[in-house]
């Protein structure tokens, strides 16, 4: 996937309710992307990380916001016609 785009997805504070109103706000943008065409990676264990976590938060441009979500956009590749599979029997000792 050509990813260039990084989004940090932000909210004012950091409570409970801000957080479930980020993920709500975050399915909406991963439905409208996918349905231009345009792919969503979500890479929010960057977050986790508290030193980048705060870089992060420098970076938003205002003021008291916090990012809850981070993921990147782009265009990915055509999918790949079906790969048939091998039968679970020859794979797997039941």
């Amino acid at each position: 996937m050509s990813a260039p785009v990084l989004v940090a997805l932000s909210s004012r504070g950091s409570n409970r309710t801000a957080q479930v109103k980020a993920g709500q706000a975050f399915e909406r943008v991963w439905l409208l992307v996918t349905n231009s065409g345009i792919r969503l990676h979500p890479m929010n264990q960057i977050l986790q990380l508290p030193e980048i976590k705060t870089e992060v938060t420098k970076l938003m441009p205002m003021e008291g916001v916090m990012p809850q979500l981070t993921f990147r956009l782009g265009y990915a590749e055509q999918e790949k016609e079906h790969t048939p599979r091998r039968p679970l029997n020859e794979v797997l000792i039941l």
